[in-house]
């Protein structure tokens, strides 16, 4: 699909990287670039410093994209991307909230691969067993949050894991007046992932979600006890 493909298209143009490791994000790109719909489940693990082994925190997710436009969700909250209407809507079931917004052009990954790309210092490839580490080592340079992007690619080129290296330390403490500042690492795991989906549930139809009266949007009968908040205007 073209929003998918896109976080590779920096790949074509002049990196002197070594050769392996534009090799493997062409091949990567060539799986992904023709895909008109899929879907995946997804599990999050938040970690304590880069080389710990035990998360601080775990939910769980699911992508689906088509043509209609993408579905996420991620733990308690839903994200929906409808084209057609042109609009991005964020539900959140904790507090009974719904977020309107223009629509945006996501893509199957947590990560801006595309613009960490653009601004890598270094691209290495491991070879572990059957499968590939890519490392994205970004420059001092940037805005993003993160200095190392980690893909764990299959023998065949398909993206099974995403790690993210933050730049900045965080708090983990519980007690405001005594933070315990460290790294924090986040894996994103891409689990039986479909290279085709239909859209039988209706998850892309607006109108589920969504009632245009007055001119202006209002929450469904589904989700009739549910504020919403245009953020458009």
């Amino acid at each position: 699909m073209k929003n998918v493909c896109l976080i590779f298209l920096v790949i074509s143009r002049t990196l002197v990287f070594g050769s392996e490791g534009k090799e493997v994000l062409h091949a990567i790109r060539a799986n992904y670039e023709n895909l008109k719909s899929f879907q995946s489940d997804m599990s999050y693990a938040i970690y304590r410093g880069f080389e710990s082994a035990t998360p601080v925190e775990e939910y769980s997710g699911y992508f689906c994209s088509s043509e209609k436009g993408s579905y996420r969700r991620i733990h308690q909250s839903e994200f929906f991307n409808f084209s057609a209407e042109g609009i991005f809507l964020q539900v959140d079931h904790r507090d009974q909230s719904m977020y309107l917004a223009n629509a945006v052009n996501e893509n199957l990954f947590e990560a801006d691969l595309e613009k960490s790309l653009k601004i890598c210092s270094n691209i290495i490839v491991s070879h572990t067993g059957n499968s590939l580490v890519v490392s994205l080592i970004l420059g001092k340079m940037h805005d993003l949050p993160y200095n190392r992007i980690d893909l764990d690619v299959s023998e065949d080129f398909w993206i099974q894991r995403i790690t993210l290296f933050y730049a900045a330390k965080a708090n983990f403490s519980k007690n405001y007046n005594q933070p315990d500042m460290d790294q924090v690492r986040m894996e994103i795991a891409y689990l039986n992932f479909n290279k085709s989906w239909k859209d039988s549930e209706g998850k892309l139809d607006a109108a589920n979600y969504l009632s245009f009266i007055n001119e202006s949007y209002e929450p469904s009968k589904l989700y009739k006890n549910y504020s919403i908040v245009d953020l458009r205007k």
